[in-house]
């Protein structure tokens, strides 16, 4: 995939996946190569463009607008969180706060959140998190 054709609600996700990765003040090699893992096989980038996402200084949030995407999104950061082994009070509160800015309802979001970290840990595929989750 082209760096000009990387979508701003893509840019968007590793944004928020970057955030993820220092929600705890602490980079795991683990989570980096997770956040790689996630680039290439589920969306297809290459090393060279993950670099340019993680070190650029363009600042954006973009909601999504399918539930799908939404679900996706939250995945991904609930396996990036789970990539050091270890789930911390701040990296929920990102994945809860997240789930929040994504228009879920407030009295849902724990549980959305404790079933994404639980999925996580099962490490499944994009299209095995939406076939659980819309199927």
């Amino acid at each position: 995939m082209a760096d000009n054709t990387i979508s701003p609600s893509l840019k968007s996700h590793f944004l928020n996946l970057y955030g993820m990765m220092i929600a705890d003040m602490e980079v795991s090699p683990l989570e980096k190569a997770e956040i790689y893992r996630i680039g290439r096989e589920e969306f297809g980038l290459t090393v060279e463009e993950l670099d340019k996402l993680i070190i650029s200084n363009e600042i954006l949030f973009y909601l999504p607008e399918k539930d799908e995407d939404k679900i996706i999104y939250l995945y991904d950061m609930a396996s990036l969180a789970w990539a050091d082994g270890k789930i911390t009070d701040e990296e929920k509160g990102l994945l809860r706060q997240t789930a929040m800015k994504f228009g879920f309802e407030e009295d849902k979001v724990d549980e959305l959140s404790d079933l994404m970290l639980e999925k996580a840990k099962q490490k499944l595929t994009h299209s095995q998190v939406i076939k659980e989750f819309f199927e």
